[in-house]
């Protein structure tokens, strides 16, 4: 890595944990996009989800007794059978392919938000199963199985707390599976372990800094400004390729 790809991805990580402390989610959706700018996907991805694994347990611990484990169940057991065919599917399919699906992902995830958009669920149990399977899949080859989990529970208009709490407890249990299968594909090696180092101290400023700053800004604003964010990381991923 050279100094200015590491002081790139030190802007980019703290820039996306400060959006992860304030919102509860957007850290590997902002960080991803960005970083493959630059970066390797089959380096971006291992390297995200290395670091989130600090933010996600975080996160996890501070809202344990506001998960609800009854309905995350379905959600696990369907995401983690999933999570390492994704993780093969970072390996085999061609780049291009890849950066094109988070470009889209990214948008319409940011324009669903943006729109608050709902959908009504009539069979919440094949919801479920469908939402977990495509977050295991996100998950072991983009590193972005928030993306479905989070528009599942804003759609559900849970609170903030629950929100939070339930959507990190997901996206933990599904890093942990991940990174495994990383390391027994040879995806985390020496090099992006030192990497991961290089952005710890930028990711625990952001996560502090999003946390102090949450109680005193308009969320409804922020949310805006965040989309807004995403959007045009998802846009420059996509100009990327071309």
């Amino acid at each position: 890595m050279t100094e200015m790809e590491i002081l790139f991805a030190i802007i980019i990580v703290l820039l996306a944990a400060i959006m992860q402390g304030l919102t509860g989610f957007g850290f590997a959706v902002v960080a991803v996009p960005l970083l493959s700018l630059f970066l390797p996907l089959q380096t971006v991805v291992p390297l995200v989800m290395l670091v989130a694994t600090i933010i996600v347990t975080m996160m996890t611990i501070k809202l344990w007794r506001h998960i609800q484990f009854k309905e995350m169940w379905v959600l696990l057991i369907f995401g983690i059978a999933l999570t390492p065919l994704g993780a093969y599917l970072l390996i085999i399919i061609d780049e291009t392919i890849l950066k094109v699906l988070i470009a889209i992902l990214t948008l319409v995830f940011s324009i669903c938000l943006w729109k608050g958009l709902r959908v009504v669920i009539k069979n919440e149990r094949m919801a479920l199963i469908t939402i977990g399977a495509s977050g295991g899949l996100l998950n072991g080859s983009l590193g972005l199985a928030g993306l479905v989990i989070a528009l599942f529970f804003n759609n559900k208009n849970e609170d903030k707390t629950s929100f939070r709490a339930n959507l990190s407890f997901f996206n933990l249990s599904l890093t942990v599976i991940v990174v495994i299968n990383y390391l027994l594909l040879g995806l985390i090696d020496q090099a992006v372990i030192e990497f991961s180092v290089w952005l710890l101290p930028p990711l625990i400023i952001g996560l502090f800094i999003g946390y102090k700053v949450e109680a005193i800004l308009d969320q409804t604003r922020f949310m805006k400004v965040a989309l807004a964010i995403i959007m045009f990381a998802s846009l420059s991923t996509f100009l990327s390729v071309f």
